[in-house]
């Protein structure tokens, strides 16, 4: 990781980096605006004050975790980056930030910070502006009387022909009426007993063989029970910690679950983001009851919030 990348973490965790010698970067909120097109959300981004060269320990503090080195180690190296930034600052050349923007001296001597879009932060996350469009009235079509007519006669004829179609002759088994019940059929066709066709009644059969059972034969029916699946419940509700890039993302979620969080994992976003959930959830209150009780423990997570896909 470079020193743009801990400036980085920094600003995500506690909202200032101050980077020894050169300046502070602070994160600053703005609220909600009306333009002519589009509404603008609120949004958050990122200031530079060259006054706050006073370090506060904390970028090397992240570098001494992170690089498991002491902290004068980490301090030192810390001074080599803000050293190499300030030659090229010297030179007339840009510094590079990062996502968060660049730094080029101006002939003045003054630093000028230029800032980007700044997506990394967690309160820019799926936040974008609102265009304003113009939609034509659109007045439905109605349908001709001629046609709605043609249709109800269409569906009258359907219907008498249904109706008063011709059943099946008497001798039919099955069923000796019209009807618009399907289920008739089936109905019919288990309470009838089937009947031998070179025989005229039940009576005779019994008079000359004296055991119907083994000549009309039994309707056995099956029916098929079909499993049904068990209902899976979809976890749509994750509880975001933080948003870095890849490779940092992947870091930071296996030291989450070095901590004891095994349900933290990363979540693409977009633009090279990547969005770390330490846990999601399938109902939405146990999501925020899961975001407070997180919020209250650690003052870590005192941003953590919860995204629902």
């Amino acid at each position: 990781m470079l020193l743009s990348d801990y400036i980085e973490q920094a600003l995500v965790k506690h909202d200032c980096a101050i980077v020894p010698g050169l300046g502070g970067f602070v994160v600053q909120r703005e609220s909600a605006r009306i333009l002519e097109d589009k509404v603008l959300p609120p949004h958050s981004t990122v200031g530079f004050n060259p006054l706050l060269t006073h370090t506060d320990g904390q970028l090397a503090a992240d570098i001494m975790r992170d690089k498991e080195i002491s902290y004068k180690e980490a301090d030192a190296l810390l001074n080599e980056w803000v050293n190499e930034w300030q030659r090229v600052l010297e030179a007339g050349r840009a510094v590079d930030v990062g996502k968060i923007g660049t730094l080029q001296r101006q002939p003045d001597g003054h630093i000028e910070f230029l800032p980007t879009d700044m997506h990394f932060l967690p309160d820019n996350l799926g936040l974008s502006p609102i265009f304003r469009h113009r939609k034509e009235l659109t007045i439905p079509r109605k349908p001709s009387i001629l046609l709605t007519y043609s249709r109800y006669v269409a569906a009258c004829a359907a219907f008498a022909l249904l109706l008063f179609a011709p059943g099946n002759t008497p001798t039919s088994s099955y069923v000796d009426y019209a009807t618009l019940d399907p289920t008739i059929w089936t109905k019919q066709m288990l309470a009838t007993p089937v009947a031998s066709p070179d025989t005229c009644s039940l009576e005779n059969l019994e008079s000359t063989t004296g055991a119907t059972d083994s000549i009309i034969p039994r309707l056995e029916t099956s029916v098929e029970i079909t499993p049904q699946k068990e209902a899976t419940e979809v976890y749509k509700f994750h509880l975001i910690v933080a948003a870095l890039d890849e490779v940092s993302a992947e870091k930071y979620c296996e030291k989450l679950r070095e901590k004891g969080h095994d349900k933290a994992h990363v979540i693409p976003y977009k633009k090279g983001l990547y969005r770390i959930a330490i846990a999601s959830y399938a109902q939405r209150q146990q999501a925020l009851d899961a975001m407070e009780t997180l919020r209250s423990q650690n003052s870590s997570y005192a941003k953590a919030w919860v995204y629902c896909e």
